[in-house]
This record gives structure tokens, sequence and C-alpha cells, in this order.
């Protein structure tokens, strides 16, 4: 029997079990489909829908898309807010249970296939129901930051390329990038793609615009707004 050539050890440390946000970090286009300007589309849509699907619940009336000069995106909704609280998992770890506790808000933005689209109670219909959605932006993105209005308060969550780095807490009311004023309610997401991640700094515009405008034309009272560095545009 020929012997096989060595090209290494193969043994126990040559197994890995990556967890959120390296797993979506080293194979993105598993998560996002790839990483050129498609991949890049996908996770600027990814927050968008999300106002989208507010909208078809019956809570939202407004979602805007901003590429800022710096290749950074804002995305803004009028929607419920994101739920606060805590969500607590049981992981079975070598036949017993272990309980896991995470922020709600946390868990929504870093906990891959947690959301609230799984069953039909908060979302009779919706664009997005995997539970990777957002969670593949922010583990993508150099840093993102999100500010929510939720029961008449403000809480606000920071990541970098994925990694928690500002726990959720309490906030003032941020303004909004489009409007300059005070938001009242809603969310807003600020994020950067990560260049290490994607090929390309930019997508077409009229890859954004042609989505935007398509849910403003489907849904009767939905605005969509869009701003490429500046200029602004909006459907409804």
């Amino acid at each position: 029997m020929t012997k096989l050539p060595s090209k290494g050890q193969y043994n126990s440390d040559s197994i890995e079990t990556l967890r959120f946000p390296e797993n979506v970090r080293q194979s993105p286009s598993m998560y996002i489909g790839g990483t050129d300007e498609h991949g890049l589309f996908v996770i600027v849509r990814e927050p968008s829908d999300n106002g989208v699907d507010e909208y078809l619940a019956g809570r939202n009336k407004f979602v805007a898309i901003m590429i800022d000069k710096d290749g950074s995106f804002w995305v803004q909704d009028g929607g419920l807010g994101i739920p606060q609280g805590v969500k607590v998992v049981e992981i079975n770890l070598n036949g017993k249970t272990v309980t896991s506790k995470m922020p709600t808000m946390q868990a929504v933005f870093g906990e891959l296939h947690t959301s609230g689209k799984f069953r039909s109670d908060a979302y009779a219909t919706s664009i997005g129901s995997h539970g990777v959605g957002v969670k593949g932006t922010n583990a993508t993105s150099e840093y993102m930051d999100v500010v929510t209005c939720y029961k008449g308060a403000w809480y606000t969550i920071g990541f970098k390329h994925g990694r928690l780095t500002t726990p959720v807490g309490g906030t003032n009311p941020p303004k909004s990038p489009f409007s300059g004023k005070t938001l009242t309610k809603g969310t807003l997401i600020h994020f950067k793609p990560d260049p290490k991640i994607f090929s390309v700094k930019s997508f077409p515009a009229s890859m954004l615009l042609e989505w935007a405008e398509t849910p403003a034309y489907l849904n009767a009272g939905l605005q969509v707004v869009v701003n490429i560095r500046g200029k602004q545009k909006s459907f409804l």
C-alpha cells in the first residue's frame, strides 16, 4: 500500500469550533452571498429590510438609508424599536444543561439564528426569518453602533468587527442624519463595512435606488428615503 505524503499533523488541535463573529468573518459568502458589490449591498439591505418588516407588522411608515461621505452607512426606521430584556438560552454540554444569559439587544445583533420572525405572533409577514440578517452586517463591519427607542426609553449598543465594545445601556435620543431633528421613536444604525472583508468599496447607486423604489411602490403609505453622499431622494 502506497504511503501518502504527510502535509502536517491532523489531530484534535486541527478541529476548530467557530463562534460569532469569527464564523461569519472567516466564511462571509456562506452568510451574505459574497464579498463583491452584491455582498456589500446585502449587508446594507438587511437592516433596511427590518424597517420594511416593521411596516408589514403595522408598526412603521418610514425607512431611510444613507451612504455617508466616509463610506459608512446609516439606516433609520420609525418602528417600535428593539425589545429590551434578557434572553435565556439552554445549552446541552456533555449531557448537562447549561444556562446562558444575554441582553436581548445584544442577541439581536450578535447571536446567530436569533430573530423575532420565527413565530407569527410578532411578524405575521416578513422578508427574512433565518436569524442571520443584520448579524451578517455586524460581523462584516469595522464598527456598528445602534440606538433604539423601546417603550419610551432609548438604548444603545456598539460593536467593532462584530465584537461587543459598548454593552447595552440607556442613552439620550439621537439626531436623525436625514432631517437633523431629535428622534422620538424608532431605530438608528450606523456601520462601516470592513475593507478586510470586501473586495470593493461601493456598489452602483442604482442598486439602492431600485431597492428603495420597490417596497415603497408595493406598500402603500411606506416612505423610503435614500441619501447618497448628500443627494436625497424619497419614494412614497
